[in-house]
């Protein structure tokens, strides 16, 4: 069983972290790629990469409770 309140405080920290804690590796290891991208992005390119890098992390908010869930459903 993984613990909700972790998965969202690691993937709030950086994206993907949580995806990892609960062994969802695949979109995890994306989701980590894709934040740290649009960090160049924001940091080199222009700062208007700082809207898509908040739809990101709310879509990793919402994925990773949900995926969470249906974790520990599985695990019991």
């Amino acid at each position: 069983m993984k613990k909700m309140w972790l998965s969202i405080l690691l993937s709030i920290l950086i994206p993907g972290l949580g995806h990892i804690y609960i062994k969802d590796l695949k979109p995890g290891i994306s989701f980590l790629i894709l934040s740290f991208i649009l960090s160049a992005c924001i940091q080199l390119v222009h700062s208007s990469f700082t809207f898509l890098y908040l739809i990101l992390w709310v879509y990793v908010m919402i994925n990773v409770i949900k995926k969470t869930n249906k974790y520990n459903q599985g695990y019991q």
